[in-house]
């Protein structure tokens, strides 16, 4: 897990924009894509910090160095943050205000999460919770007690108003969730279930404070080393440990349906998205500043096949999560600049 901040030098200057990420895949191309742009919405940023868990001060050290090259004569911090302790959240809000010293954020970008692979029938109970109770504190609490600090105490508020001159985007808040918290997928359940958990934690959170802008982005399947990440922090690897591989195309449910679905969206003969295409699209959503407050759903697209169909065999749930699927396929496509790659 891994956050940036960036923040102005003077109030309300330049953007205070924040990302967490991992130190490899899609959140170490992001950090690069921001140390190379230096801006975000059209607007200079000098201020970075990164916040990650590195309890190792020779790594924060070094990515501290990064920052102070990347935005020479700025402002940069890096701080420690272990996602699975509220304690750690608390300690960190401590450090943000101590730094920012009253400065807004103007964006915060969320990459960090795990995944599991394991059918549910094969697992024990004791397995079946344990790997619940995971996927929920990584992949949902944690951004979501982060989030919570950073819109609460840290960005502008609803009555706040702006400089004469300066139009600024609302406070952004991106999160990289997934398609599975959009439909549920064959040995997927307890990771579809802390996606579909955060997205509706973000979808209330703009409930509650709609002056936010908050982009959902749902990547189908990403060419990083995702996988092999949650397989080494979960002890996966085998049947026994209750993981199991992808299922194959062939296993599809109803592969005429799948077949002309996937053709209208236009992710027939396209299996993964690349880690540039991944970058270019999240950094379209991330840095458009024609969008006003609200909830933006940005769904990727790729994958193999089938994806789409998994609920044909139980046909209520399965039309009505398609329905929800493809009504925010059709969203994102009507919105996406024509560059983003969406």
């Amino acid at each position: 897990q891994f956050l940036y901040f960036i923040g102005p030098r003077t109030p309300m200057a330049s953007p205070a924009c924040v990302a967490i990420a991992g130190v490899g895949g899609i959140g170490a191309k992001l950090l690069d894509r921001l140390m190379h742009d230096r801006t975000w919405c059209g607007m200079p940023v000098d201020t970075a910090i990164i916040i990650d868990y590195m309890p190792q001060a020779a790594r924060r050290d070094a990515l501290a160095q990064r920052l102070a090259e990347a935005f020479p004569g700025g402002r940069s911090a890096v701080f420690h943050w272990n996602a699975a302790e509220l304690a750690s959240t608390e300690a960190l809000g401590e450090h943000l205000s101590r730094f920012l010293n009253g400065r807004p954020i103007d964006a915060l970008l969320i990459t960090t999460g795990m995944g599991f692979h394991g059918n549910v029938a094969s697992l024990s109970l004791q397995r079946s919770n344990e790997v619940l109770q995971r996927m929920l504190q990584i992949n949902c609490t944690g951004p979501a007690m982060l989030t919570q600090l950073v819109a609460t105490a840290h960005m502008r508020g609803s009555d706040e108003k702006q400089p004469p001159g300066q139009k600024r985007p609302p406070p952004t808040i991106l999160i990289m969730s997934s398609y599975s918290g959009l439909i549920g997928l064959p040995d997927r359940a307890a990771y579809c279930a802390s996606k579909f958990a955060l997205n509706g934690w973000a979808e209330g959170l703009y409930a509650d404070m709609q002056h936010l802008r908050i982009v959902l982005v749902c990547p189908t399947t990403v060419e990083t080393g995702f996988r092999d990440n949650w397989k080494k922090q979960l002890g996966g690897g085998g049947a026994g440990a209750g993981v199991a591989p992808a299922p194959s195309p062939s296993s599809s449910a109803a592969p005429g349906f799948t077949a002309s679905v996937l053709k209208a969206l236009g992710m027939d003969g396209k299996k993964v998205l690349s880690v540039p295409e991944c970058v270019d699209g999240v950094w379209a959503a991330f840095s458009d500043r024609g969008r006003g407050s609200g909830v933006q759903y940005v769904v990727m697209k790729g994958f193999w096949t089938g994806v789409a169909s998994w609920g044909s065999k139980t046909s209520f749930m399965g039309d009505f999560m398609r329905r929800r699927v493809m009504a925010k396929m059709a969203a994102a496509d009507d919105e996406a600049p024509a560059k983003s790659k969406l």
